[in-house]
């Protein structure tokens, strides 16, 4: 049986060939008449565009005249900064230092307090706050967590820095 035997390249492939060939010539034309900044300038798509220092906050414009459009005229004259005020804070506040600091009691005594200080906390407490409440130096801290959590007098949830500590 005689099958005929069809051209390795036809139309749709050496036209898509052609221009493919005409797309990779005129890329690399742009990018030698561009230079190497306005490159590296360009976003990439889904990029997220990233503040410098000193861009307010609540700018999400894009770094590019192009993607923004023009830029206001108020934009290129610094703005007057009025006097700095303390950020404001979605954080709760911070629990106040003890008077007296626990760094000389015995391991028991600041164990208890410890347990005591953890009883009022229901939602537990972070070993910041602890060591800043009882006023214990973290060599101070870690024993008295070490302790309590070998005597089953308190219990942690969470590493690191998410650790949360509660009484038993």
């Amino acid at each position: 049986m005689f099958v005929p035997r069809l051209n390795p390249q036809s139309q749709l492939e050496s036209s898509l060939k052609a221009l493919a060939n005409e797309l990779a010539k005129n890329l690399v034309d742009a990018v030698l008449r561009g230079s190497l900044a306005e490159l590296v300038a360009l976003p990439s798509e889904g990029a997220v565009v990233r503040r410098g220092p000193g861009r307010p906050a609540g700018s999400t414009r894009a770094a590019t005249p192009a993607a923004s459009g023009p830029a206001p005229a108020a934009a290129s004259t610094p703005a007057s900064r009025g006097p700095r005020t303390a950020p404001s804070s979605s954080r709760a506040p911070r629990a106040p230092r003890a008077a007296v600091s626990l760094d000389g009691a015995s391991r028991g005594q600041v164990l208890e307090a410890l347990v005591s200080y953890l009883r009022t906390c229901p939602k537990g407490a972070r070993a910041e706050e602890l060591r800043s409440v009882l006023g214990l130096t973290r060599a101070r801290f870690i024993q008295a967590t070490r302790d309590g959590l070998s005597t089953e007098e308190i219990r942690k949830v969470g590493q690191l820095r998410a650790t949360v500590y509660f009484a038993e």
